[in-house]
């Protein structure tokens, strides 16, 4: 691939100075600046193919400024002929957009689009200074492209923030959640994890194999008061953790219970109840339970 690359470079300053020979005549030369921010140009493109790892989050907002130079450089008006200037000023300026719709700084992309779009006005002038509308309509039709442009820029900014803070969010909560799990294994036989519908999304397949003598995973999407053998226990654990959810708030209750195994014999058992957000925003449940040989208060 580096050798096409390089290549590829070799031959667009051969087809460049084929081109200076064969539109001599005709007064279509690139000027001897143009032609060197041609090259530099796409020598830092085959450096950023080549050498990737180069570009990061600290340095991005460099590269691009550099480049968005270059393409000044070359459609600036004291460069080119006004009766050239389109010739060089329309691919520029599909590079320019390219390079910009890439880019997710705002102000950046912003500041290189004003530049970019005064220039062309400038040249848009001398082409269509003796038409007035039509040179309006060039000018008018620069600045909506570049305001476009600029508008993308802070709508793509703006998703690439929420992106991060919403997984930035998520891998935090990932640790707290996973943290409250060790913690509550220490101190009960099970641990639950229960979505908004007191379904089971997870549990210590281990301590669930003991009481209930089948395997956790076999517990996944049974609705926990399912396992709950009385009904007056259904109806409190449903109504409490309810209330839990409509305080929109942390909240941990804990409560006795009579828990149903599989061969239909029963324990009782202390149940502790914790409630938190998920990543949806929806409440989620994790409950930690262990076998107790007296009823205590419920708290």
């Amino acid at each position: 691939r580096t050798t096409i690359q390089v290549f590829t470079l070799v031959l667009t300053g051969i087809l460049v100075a084929t081109a200076q020979k064969t539109f001599s005549d005709k007064n279509l030369l690139h000027s001897p600046v143009q032609i060197v921010t041609l090259l530099v140009n796409h020598f830092l493109g085959l450096i950023a193919q080549v050498r990737s790892r180069c570009i990061t989050t600290a340095n991005v907002d460099i590269w691009y400024s550099v480049n968005m130079l270059c393409l000044s450089v070359y459609m600036a008006p004291f460069l080119n002929p006004s009766d050239t200037a389109p010739l060089f000023h329309n691919p520029a300026l599909v590079v320019s957009v390219i390079s910009s719709l890439c880019h997710m700084r705002t102000s950046t992309v912003g500041v290189w689009t004003a530049v970019h779009v005064a220039l062309i006005s400038v040249s848009e002038y001398k082409v269509y200074c003796c038409d007035k509308s039509q040179m309006t309509f060039a000018i008018l039709a620069k600045v909506f492209l570049g305001a476009c442009v600029v508008a993308f820029a802070a709508v793509l900014e703006k998703a690439w923030e929420s992106q991060v803070r919403y997984d930035a969010h998520g891998k935090l909560l990932i640790w707290k959640e996973s943290a409250a799990i060790a913690m509550m294994n220490i101190f009960y036989d099970v641990v639950f994890e229960l979505d908004a519908d007191f379904v089971i999304v997870n549990s210590s397949a281990d301590s669930a194999a003991r009481l209930w003598h089948s395997t956790g995973s076999g517990l996944r999407g049974e609705d926990f008061r399912s396992l709950l053998a009385d009904m007056e226990d259904q109806e409190q654990f449903t109504e409490r953790l309810s209330h839990a959810c409509c305080e929109q708030q942390a909240a941990a209750e804990v409560m006795q219970v009579t828990m149903r195994q599989v061969e239909g014999d029963s324990f009782r058992a202390e149940l502790f109840a914790f409630q938190y957000a998920g990543l949806d925003g929806r409440p989620r449940h994790l409950l930690g339970l262990r076998e107790c040989s007296e009823d205590l208060p419920n708290a």
